[in-house]
């Protein structure tokens, strides 16, 4: 059965989706509604599409956004066919140029298109590679035992400190 989202269960979820679709970066976000940078990502990665309904205020209803952006790419399809059947190069260009805007417009909505950098949280220490990394390093450390135990001891906190912040 699947988890149930935390950020989807708070009161103030409305807000939270208005600053994550703001572009509010994760940290500030944790900082302002103490929920966990990890339950943020996967709250967003689940609400991409709706985070563009979340309403600003004074703005308009996210409905007739939508609409709109739709009703411009009719009127453009529509000037594209046009001087098409009128051989009119110029024009053809111009519709097909809006068109290319239109799509890019509502991929950018929708999150299918995101020029903001994605962080990607991976957990190292459950990689085959860093377990190869971590054998060799303990090894090496051998003769000298107090490195050894203090390295073994940071990097346990450092687990510690993964595995509490994706409990989320």
């Amino acid at each position: 059965m699947a988890r149930t989202c935390s950020i989807c269960a708070r009161d103030d979820v409305e807000i939270i989706n208005r600053d994550l679709f703001a572009g509010v970066p994760f940290e500030q976000l944790h900082e302002k509604y103490g929920a966990s940078v990890g339950a943020l990502h996967r709250h967003k990665s689940h609400t991409k599409t709706q985070l563009i309904f979340a309403q600003s205020e004074g703005s308009e209803t996210p409905a007739s956004v939508a609409q709109r952006i739709m009703e411009l790419d009719q009127c453009a399809e529509k000037l594209y066919r046009e001087s098409v059947k009128a051989g009119d190069r110029l024009n053809t260009a111009r519709a097909l140029k809006e068109m290319r805007e239109i799509v890019a417009l509502s991929a950018r909505l929708t999150g299918e298109l995101n020029n903001q950098p994605q962080v990607l949280h991976q957990h190292l220490h459950i990689s085959p590679e860093w377990a190869a990394l971590r054998s060799v390093i303990l090894n090496a450390l051998q003769p000298y035992p107090e490195a050894r135990t203090a390295l073994i001891a940071a990097l346990g906190r450092a687990q510690a400190l993964t595995e509490g912040d994706s409990n989320a």
